[in-house]
């Protein structure tokens, strides 16, 4: 009789761990399928048109105009531009996306961050040094892991 108990519990410590298993390969594939989601909710919004039009003038007109002679509405379209990456890292902090997605826009974060870094430090005076921090951990980040590379 004990050995019909000891053979009922194994199989069912079997079951039990085989049962983990599948429940922890279909989370992953839960969490890799919600980061592709939150992904395309992220390329949504970087591609509206609002943004990609902002990048565009922070890419042409202010990358060739001295910050002092920037006016309100350029201040305005690079502050669309950083927040727009500040919410890419911000995601990417919280582990909602991986940074291999991000990896196209390496040259882009690169470009705006050093355009933009005198209004970002301009208004990091004013409102603190945490402002738009996630675009610079973000630059900062995909910097770094093209350096080591």
């Amino acid at each position: 009789m004990d050995v019909v108990i000891l053979i009922v519990q194994t199989a069912t410590m079997i079951a039990i761990v085989l049962t983990l298993i599948v429940y922890n390969r279909q989370l992953c594939v839960m969490r890799n399928s919600a980061k592709g989601q939150h992904f395309l909710s992220l390329l949504q919004y970087i591609q509206s048109e609002e943004v990609r039009s902002a990048r565009k003038y922070v890419l042409g007109t202010l990358a060739n105009k001295k910050f002092s002679k920037w006016t309100a509405e350029d201040c305005d379209k690079a502050s669309t531009v950083c927040a727009s990456y500040t919410t890419s890292g911000a995601m990417l902090k919280l582990g909602l996306i991986d940074k291999d997605m991000l990896e196209e826009w390496r040259l882009s974060v690169k470009t705006c961050f050093k355009i933009c870094k005198p209004l970002i430090d301009k208004l990091r005076k004013i409102i603190g040094p945490e402002y738009w921090i996630e675009f610079e951990k973000l630059y900062n980040k995909l910097n770094q892991d093209r350096q080591s590379y």
